[in-house]
């Protein structure tokens, strides 16, 4: 029996750990956390050591149906007996995508048939896809660092006092008459910008606007912008050109709500750090995509649901709102033929203070309806965090740093991957990664250990060597939450 206090001191009993940590999960707006400490509680025995059990009960089982569904991949039929187990798990994932108001479609073969051969590679190259992918948080750091070179500044104006300068081939604002002093090259979005309503069509259509000199274009503005632009505010959002100098990438309303490519993304990596995907930024368009992807550790059957994703994009030129949304991907064919089931996307306009609040909200929310769905998409990562390094190898501080040393000595696989690396040269790259998020020196975790070797792009190797260790890093992963699982 499980008794849990709420805050107001209502006692509440429940047969099962999982039940009152929902009770408390509910009492505190939907947001559970690690610990039961954020109001004044007692429980008598914490769910968290049900949920691990059933985490480590799931990774052990791994081998046998990874190797049950791998073998009947190469019969010579494409019908075969389904095993009750695989049976049992499509026909609970339609229940689960049925009860989020999903509506999975028919399976070409009964629900638990496993895929055949030309099926499960085609599952492998996703999987290696994905494994090759960056971790959501080193993609959102690089991303981070191109905007931070990019300077962006915002500069509010009268819109009728803008003028154009033509300069070589290029067109200028500037805000005088005289047009010969300073000035901001205008970028092919903010020349879209003008030509839009916002300035009471001082030039012509954008399609049009395309066809004309840069010399017509200027002449025809400033011709007409002073009695037709009117007073409103514009604000000019300029940054540095790649040729040099500073470029206006966007105009936009005072209102605008502004949050830009490395605002999503580190909202992204603060939600799924560990995930891999790609985000994408495109500095010519502003646009900034992303695509995260989570998958099970062994190869689906029909009717199972084998990834979940994260997709979304924004745009910073004020061309296009902020979207975001979440999916399943569930095999309805031996040969991986693939239903995509989506959840519903949500759109956030730039405007307000409160903008970068409420994309935060929805991508938390989409993640959280992700996860909460399928539990299992995220066991390997859990048990790898909850595993104390030290319990992995041997040392004699129990600190991250001994762990990273003995996982290098005792991996020659890892080795032979950094071809070229010495040893030594190997274990301090993988001490620096480490040490940039955590004390090496302290007790660190087997997730630890994994990312010092995951974030190895951060160190100047060839990319041949560097693919070949993040492709040993996946193993890696593998092997330890076995290993944990075990304990």
């Amino acid at each position: 029996m499980f008794r849990y206090i709420d805050r107001n001191g209502n006692v509440t009993d429940h047969n099962n750990g999982t039940d009152a940590y929902a009770a408390w999960a509910s009492d505190n707006d939907g947001r559970p956390s690690d610990t039961w400490t954020a109001y004044p509680v007692q429980i008598e025995a914490s769910p968290r050591v049900e949920e691990s059990a059933r985490t480590t009960e799931a990774i052990l089982t791994d081998d046998a149906t990874e190797a049950r569904r791998v073998a009947a991949a190469d019969r010579q039929s494409w019908t075969t007996e389904v095993h009750a187990d695989d049976r049992q798990t499509a026909e609970a994932d339609a229940a689960t995508l049925r009860a989020m108001g999903l509506t999975p479609g028919r399976t070409l073969f009964a629900p638990g048939t496993p895929l055949v051969r030309w099926g499960l590679d085609a599952w492998q190259a996703k999987r290696d896809a994905m494994g090759d992918a960056p971790l959501v948080r080193d993609a959102a750091h690089e991303i981070a660092k191109v905007i931070e070179a990019e300077e962006r500044r915002n500069l509010t104006v009268t819109a009728n006092d803008i003028r154009l300068d033509v300069r070589g081939s290029d067109l200028y604002i500037v805000r005088d008459s005289t047009g010969r002093v300073g000035g901001v090259k205008v970028e092919r979005n903010a020349l879209a910008a003008l030509s839009g309503s916002r300035f009471g069509r001082v030039l012509p259509s954008w399609s049009y606007v395309q066809t004309m000199t840069a010399s017509e274009i200027a002449n025809l503005w400033n011709s007409k912008v002073e009695r037709t632009a009117g007073t409103n505010k514009v604000k000019i959002r300029y940054r540095n050109a790649i040729g040099g100098g500073i470029s206006a990438y966007a105009l936009v309303t005072p209102k605008y709500g502004i949050i830009d490519a490395h605002e999503v993304a580190s909202i992204l990596a603060s939600v799924v750090p560990t995930s891999r995907g790609q985000i994408v930024y495109d500095p010519d368009n502003v646009q900034t995509t992303w695509d995260i992807q989570s998958m099970r550790n062994v190869p689906p059957v029909v009717g199972e649901v084998y990834s979940l994703y994260l997709r979304g994009s924004t745009r910073d030129d004020g061309t296009s709102s902020v979207w975001s949304g979440g999916g399943f991907l569930r095999a309805i064919c031996v040969n991986l033929t693939t239903e995509d089931l989506k959840l519903n996307r949500k759109r956030t306009v730039h405007r307000g203070k409160r903008t970068g609040t409420t994309v935060r909200e929805q991508i938390e929310a989409t993640a959280r309806a992700l996860h909460a769905a399928f539990p299992a998409f995220g066991q390997r990562t859990e048990i790898l965090a909850q595993t104390d390094a030290s319990m992995l190898y041997e040392t004699q501080h129990g600190t991250l740093r001994e762990a990273i040393v003995a996982m290098v000595d005792s991996r020659p696989s890892l080795r032979e991957a950094a071809a070229g690396i010495k040893r030594d040269a190997l274990v301090q790259g993988l001490l620096i990664n480490a040490s940039a998020e955590r004390d090496i020196d302290a007790p660190g975790s087997a997730a630890d250990v994994v990312n010092a070797v995951t974030r190895y792009h951060t160190q100047r190797v060839p990319v041949p060597v560097l693919r070949a260790i993040e492709a040993d890093a996946g193993k890696l992963a593998v092997s330890l939450a076995k290993r944990a699982a075990k304990l």
